[in-house]
């Protein structure tokens, strides 16, 4: 990923969206786990056990695990998540519930002037397009920001360094 700090950002982000839908409505809860870089905070020798996303949530219901993952760069590296991050998300909706890739492009690199964009992707249509660019005769280990983009679903950025995850939560809850 290109620089953590882009990661710890988004991870802020996500938190203040999610704990504002929380102080609206009763019917939903969220959890963020803490990450690596929080456990060697308090001490550098101590390890954080694998949690299966970054954030739980649930709605009405239906269980929701975001994996928030951001770059500066312009693709999308297939190595960024994990193999134990990819199977907890595959896994959470083999039992009923929904998990997506929280994808995000922030300003890097000398660009100033372009948005910050985000994407909730549906973990079976991130790991459907990874399976398809690896199994190439040519393999490909990344995605463009564009072909990530086209299999998710746009999130608006709104005021407070939020997004508004509407548009996620509806697809998570229309199954």
């Amino acid at each position: 990923m290109s620089g953590a700090n882009s990661g710890k950002q988004l991870e802020y982000e996500v938190s203040a969206s999610l704990r504002a839908i929380d102080d609206r409505t009763e019917e939903f809860w969220y959890k963020r786990y803490p990450d690596y870089r929080d456990f060697i905070a308090i001490n550098k020798k101590l390890r954080a056990p694998r949690a299966p996303a970054d954030f739980i949530a649930l709605c009405r219901g239906v269980f929701i695990a975001i994996e928030a993952k951001s770059t500066r760069g312009t693709r999308f590296n297939f190595t960024w998540l994990k193999d134990h991050q990819l199977k907890s998300l595959l896994d959470i909706e083999d039992a009923g519930g929904k998990s997506y890739i929280l994808f995000s492009k922030r300003r890097g690199g000398g660009d100033h002037k372009s948005s910050i964009q985000a994407w909730a992707i549906p973990i079976r249509a991130y790991a459907q397009m990874e399976t398809a660019f690896i199994n190439l005769k040519r393999s490909r280990k990344s995605a463009k920001i564009k072909e990530m983009a086209n299999i998710g679903i746009e999130l608006k950025r709104i005021p407070g360094s939020m997004w508004d995850f509407t548009p996620m939560i509806e697809d998570a809850l229309s199954e």
